[in-house]
């Protein structure tokens, strides 16, 4: 089975995406809150990894104003 990369572009999809993702994770926590993604999202690429149609993980790469990335991936998985 082959995964799929999306970027998440608009900042209304992480209401409806992750939400559903992690209302399912049995990892959730406090620190996975999609509040710290809407707070952040300017600086933030943020990736969905999909294998067929179910999200696997979320990729956060954190970036400077120029775009630079300034950081490794944080990996989220459910």
């Amino acid at each position: 089975m082959k995964y799929k990369i999306n970027k998440i572009v608009n900042i209304d999809d992480i209401e409806f995406i992750y939400s559903k993702f992690i209302d399912f994770s049995p990892q959730k926590n406090v620190f996975c809150s999609k509040e710290i993604l809407h707070y952040f999202f300017e600086d933030l690429d943020l990736y969905t990894v999909c294998k067929n149609n179910e999200i696997k993980a979320f990729i956060y790469l954190l970036k400077e104003n120029n775009e630079k990335l300034i950081s490794e991936p944080f990996i989220y998985s459910g």
